[in-house]
C-alpha cells in the first residue's frame, strides 16, 4: 500500500539523489574546464592565462549564483505555498468505495522542493552571460560625449545600461515567474477559486500571492524609469526614438506605478478588494499612458547630433566626406586591380581539395616582392599552402604560382609550404592528437583533459603519456576562447619568415549606445562596436597573440586595462604581421550599410539645388579590395562616393570620397551590361558554353586614380578540376569602354590602340611564352637539373593544350 509516508520518503530519496548527482557533475565539469583551460592558455599564451582564469572563474560563479538564487526563490516560494495550506486529500480506492485522504503539509514540501528548484534552474541559467557587462561596468568607462536629450555620458550606455537591463530582466523573470507558479499551485490545491460567485482565496495565499502582484508592479516602475535611455539606445522596441512627452513623463509614470504596487501590497496584507481593483486599475492606466504617449512621434534631436553619434558608434568618426584626395599624374597605365577573387579561387586544385581560406597579400619571392593570393587546402589530413601571383597569368589564363625560393612562377598551383597535422586553421577539427597542444601525460591528468574537452580518446590505453592534445584549433574558435568580449572577422593569411599566421580582426561590441542604429556584429545584434584588436596565430604552434590598434576607442582601450598583459600594444606586433594589414572587408561592409541605410545624404557635387541624396552601398561578396561604391538611385544611376578602407601605420581609417558628376561612372550593373555589348565577348561567351565549361563574372570594382574614376571586370572561364582562367577584361574611364583577354589588353582598346580580342585568340602571346618555356627547359637540361626541366614542360604542355 502506497502510504502518505511512503511517498514522502520516495520524493525526498528521489530528490536528494538527483540534486546531488546534478550538482556533482556541474560542478566536476566546471573544475575540470578551469584546470584544463589553464593548462591551455599556458600553451597558446601564458601572458593571458590570468585573464582567461579569472573569466571563467567570474563566469562560473556568475552561473552558480543565478541557480542557487533562482532555486532558492522558487523552491522557497512553493514551501509557503505547502505551509499556508491546512491539509492536502489525495484520492483513494478501497474496494468499491473512493475515500479521499488527507496527506499532512510536510508530506507536499519534498515534491514542491524539487519543483522550485527545477523551475528556479531553468529561469536563474544564463547569469553567466553577464561576465563581460559586470567587468567593464566594475573597471568603469568615460566616454566624453553627452546625448543631447537625458545628459548621459556615452560611457552610461555602453558600460552601465546593459548591466541594469539584464538585472531588471533577471528580476522580471523571478517575481513574474514565481507569481505565475504560485497562482497555480494555490489554484491546483484549492486555495485559489474562481467561480460565478467571484475570486474566493485564504488569507495566506491573498497575502503570499498579493505581495508578489505588487512585486511584479515595482518592477514595472523600475522599467518605466529605464524607458529614456532605452528608448534613445533603440532597446525600447519598434526601432524610433522616444517621444518627448514620453521622456518627461517616464518619472512620473514610475511614481504612479509605485502607488499601484502600493495599493496592491495593502490589499495582500488588509484584504480588501477596493485596494486590489484601485491597484489593477493604476497599473493599466500607467500602461495605457504609456502607449499613448509613445505614439507621439519620436524625441527632436538634430540630424547632426543622430550623424555624430552613429559616426562614433560605427567606428565612422574620422570618415572624410569634404573632397576628394589630390592625385597627380596622367591616366596611361592599366589599374591596380588584381586579375583574382577569394571566390573564384575556390575551386583551384583538385576535386577532393577543399579550399579554407584565400587572402590577397605582398610575399617576398627570391628577395622580389610580389603581389600574391595565399590559398590554404585541405585534402585528407594534408593542409597545403599556395601562393598564386596576382599580377600575372599563363598564356590560357590560368593561375602562377611560387616556389619559397624559386624566382619562376609555374603554371596551375604548386605546393608553396605544407602545414603538420594539429595545425590551427579556419574548420579544423575540434581536437587533433599529435605532437602540438597540451601533454596528455598521466592517468589523472588525461582524464581531466577527456573530461573538459569531451575527448574521450584520451582514455584509450594506446595513447602514449608525451601525445598532446590540441583543441580549438579553428583561428577564431581559439581567440573567442582567450578573449570572449570580442568578436573576431575571417582570418587573413600572412607569411611571416617563411611560416603561416592567421592574422584576425577583433571588434568589442556594444550592447547599447546613444541614437545610433543598431546592426548585427558577426552574430550579435550591437548597437555599435569598437574594431580596435588584431589577433595573430601561429598555424603550426598554436601560440596566439592579441594587439590593441593605435586607432581603438574607450571600449578596446578598457578591456586592455582589465585584461592585462594579454593584450600588446601596437609596437609589439610583428613587421610582417604589421605590413601585411588589410581593412576588414566585413567591417567595411557594415560601415557602408550604415551609411547607406542611415540618415546620411551626401551632397552632389556640382548641383546647383545642393539638395540631398540617399546612394545606396553596392559591394559583392567576391570583391577582395577595400572599396564600396556608393550609387545615386535615381537616374541615371551614377556612382557619387566611395568608401575606403585603409591602413596607415597600423591603424585602421575609413575615407568617404566624394566623386564629382564630371569624372563619374554608371553603377554595377549598368557598367556590367555595357560591357557585355561588345561582339567579342559573346563570341567568347558562346566558345565556352559551347565547350560545356561555366563562365563566372567577377565583381565590378572602382578605384579612384590619377584624379579620374576609374572601374574594371574580369571574367573567368570555370571547368574543374582544371584551374580557372581569366578569359576576358573589361574597364572604363572617363566615359569610355575598354575590353580585351586581358587587363593590359583592354587598356589598349580603351584608349583605341587595338581590337578587344579574347585571350584564346592572341596567338603572338601564347608563342612568346611558350618560346620561354622551352629556352628553360633546355636549360635545366644542360645543367643536369631533371626537376627544373619537369617543371618547365609541365608549363610547356598545359600551354599548349591550353583552348
Amino acid at each position: 500500500m502506497c502510504t502518505p509516508e511512503l511517498i514522502e520518503a520516495r520524493w525526498r530519496r528521489w530528490g536528494t539523489t538527483a540534486l546531488v548527482t546534478a550538482g556533482a557533475l556541474i560542478t566536476g565539469h566546471w573544475v575540470t574546464v578551469l584546470i584544463a583551460t589553464r593548462w591551455w592558455s599556458e600553451t597558446v599564451a601564458p601572458a593571458g592565462r590570468p585573464f582567461v582564469t579569472h573569466w571563467i572563474v567570474l563566469r562560473g560563479l556568475l552561473e552558480a549564483l543565478g541557480l542557487i538564487i533562482g532555486a532558492g526563490w522558487f523552491a522557497g516560494n512553493l514551501l509557503v505555498v505547502a505551509r499556508a495550506i491546512g491539509s492536502v486529500e489525495l484520492p483513494r480506492r478501497i474496494g468499491d468505495l473512493d475515500i479521499r485522504e488527507a496527506v499532512s503539509p510536510t508530506a507536499v514540501f519534498v515534491p514542491a522542493t524539487i519543483t522550485g528548484a527545477v523551475l528556479g534552474l531553468l529561469a536563474g541559467s544564463g547569469l553567466g552571460r553577464q561576465t563581460g557587462a559586470i567587468l567593464l561596468a566594475w573597471h568603469g568607462l568615460h566616454w566624453g560625449l553627452s546625448d543631447p536629450v537625458l545628459g548621459h555620458d556615452a560611457s552610461v550606455y555602453v558600460a552601465q545600461l546593459p548591466l541594469w537591463i539584464a538585472a531588471l530582466h533577471f528580476v522580471t523573470v523571478l517575481v513574474a515567474g514565481a507569481a505565475i507558479a504560485v497562482a497555480i499551485a494555490y489554484a491546483a490545491l484549492g486555495a485559489l477559486k474562481v467561480g460565478r460567485a467571484g475570486i474566493a482565496i485564504t488569507d495566506a495565499a491573498r497575502t503570499h500571492l498579493g505581495l508578489l502582484l505588487a512585486g511584479v508592479a515595482i518592477v514595472f516602475a523600475v522599467g518605466m524609469l529605464l524607458l529614456p535611455a532605452r528608448g534613445l539606445a533603440h532597446l525600447a522596441g519598434g526601432g524610433a526614438l522616444p517621444s518627448s512627452p514620453l521622456i518627461a513623463s517616464s518619472g512620473m509614470l514610475a511614481v504612479v506605478a509605485a502607488a499601484g504596487a502600493v495599493l496592491i501590497a495593502a490589499w495582500a496584507l488588509r484584504g480588501r478588494s477596493t485596494w486590489l481593483v484601485a491597484g489593477v486599475i493604476t497599473m493599466a492606466l500607467v500602461a495605457g499612458v504609456r502607449v499613448t504617449l509613445a505614439t507621439m512621434g519620436g524625441v527632436s534631436v538634430s540630424p547632426a547630433a543622430v550623424r555624430s553619434f552613429t559616426l562614433d558608434a560605427w567606428g565612422l568618426a574620422g570618415v572624410d566626406d569634404g573632397g576628394i584626395r589630390p592625385v597627380l599624374g596622367e591616366v596611361n597605365a592599366p589599374t591596380a586591380t588584381g586579375l583574382w577573387t577569394a571566390s573564384v579561387l575556390l575551386p583551384v586544385g583538385a576535386p577532393i581539395d577543399r579550399v579554407v581560406a584565400a587572402s590577397r597579400s605582398a610575399v617576398r619571392i627570391a628577395g622580389e616582392e610580389r603581389r600574391a593570393w595565399l590559398v590554404l587546402r585541405a585534402a585528407g589530413d594534408s593542409t597545403d599552402l599556395s601562393v598564386i601571383a596576382d599580377d600575372q597569368a599563363n598564356g590560357a589564363g590560368g593561375p602562377l604560382s611560387f616556389r619559397p625560393t624559386d624566382p619562376l612562377a609555374y603554371p596551375g598551383t604548386v605546393t608553396y609550404a605544407a602545414l603538420p597535422p594539429g595545425s590551427v586553421w579556419p574548420g579544423a577539427p575540434d581536437r587533433s592528437l599529435g605532437t602540438v597542444g597540451v601533454r596528455v601525460g598521466g592517468a589523472a591528468r588525461r582524464l581531466v583533459l577527456a573530461w573538459a574537452a569531451q575527448a574521450g580518446a584520451l582514455l584509450a590505453a594506446t595513447v602514449a603519456d608525451s601525445t598532446r592534445l590540441g583543441w580549438y584549433l579553428d583561428p577564431i574558435a581559439r581567440l573567442a576562447q582567450l578573449f570572449p568580449p570580442a568578436r573576431w572577422s575571417e582570418p587573413e593569411i600572412v607569411l611571416d619568415r617563411g611560416r603561416v599566421v592567421w592574422v584576425v580582426p577583433g571588434s568589442v561590441p556594444y550592447s547599447a549606445f546613444p541614437l545610433a542604429p543598431r546592426a548585427e556584429v558577426l552574430g550579435t545584434e550591437a548597437g555599435g562596436a569598437d574594431p580596435g584588436l588584431i589577433g595573430v596565430i601561429d598555424a603550426e604552434t598554436g601560440a596566439g597573440r592579441i594587439f590593441l590598434l593605435p586607432g581603438a576607442g574607450p571600449v578596446a582601450k578598457a578591456w586592455r586595462d582589465i585584461a592585462g598583459a594579454l593584450i600588446e600594444p601596437a609596437d609589439s606586433i610583428p613587421p610582417a604581421v604589421a605590413a601585411g594589414l588589410t581593412y576588414p572587408v566585413e567591417w567595411l561592409a557594415l560601415q557602408a550599410r550604415i551609411l547607406g541605410e542611415g540618415s546620411f545624404g551626401l551632397p552632389l557635387v556640382g548641383a546647383d539645388t545642393g539638395d540631398l541624396v540617399r546612394p545606396v552601398p553596392v559591394w559583392d561578396s567576391m570583391l577582395a579590395v577595400h572599396q564600396v561604391a556608393f550609387v545615386d538611385p535615381a537616374p541615371p544611376g551614377r556612382v557619387v562616393a566611395l568608401l575606403a578602407g585603409e591602413v596607415h601605420d597600423r591603424r585602421f581609417l575609413v575615407r568617404l570620397l566624394r566623386i564629382p558628376a564630371a569624372a563619374s561612372l554608371p553603377g554595377p550593373r549598368r557598367l556590367a551590361r555595357s560591357w557585355t555589348q561588345f561582339a567579342s565577348y559573346g563570341q567568347v561567351v558562346d566558345s565556352i558554353q559551347a565547350a560545356g565549361d561555366r563562365i563566372i563574372a567577377g565583381p565590378v570594382a572602382y578605384e579612384w586614380r590619377n584624379g579620374r574614376l576609374e572601374a574594371s571586370q574580369l571574367t573567368y572561364r570555370a571547368a574543374r578540376p582544371t584551374s580557372p582562367a581569366v578569359i576576358w577584361a573589361s574597364v572604363a574611364v572617363d566615359r569610355r569602354l575598354g575590353a580585351g583577354g586581358d587587363l593590359a589588353g583592354a587598356w589598349a582598346n580603351l584608349q583605341g590602340r587595338t581590337a578587344p580580342l579574347a585571350r584564346p585568340g592572341r596567338t603572338s602571346d601564347r608563342l612568346a611564352q611558350a618560346r620561354l618555356w622551352v629556352e628553360r627547359a633546355d636549360s635545366a637540361l644542360r645543367r643536369g637539373d631533371l626537376t627544373a626541366f619537369g617543371r618547365a614542360f609541365a608549363a610547356l604542355k598545359e600551354l599548349v593544350e591550353a583552348p
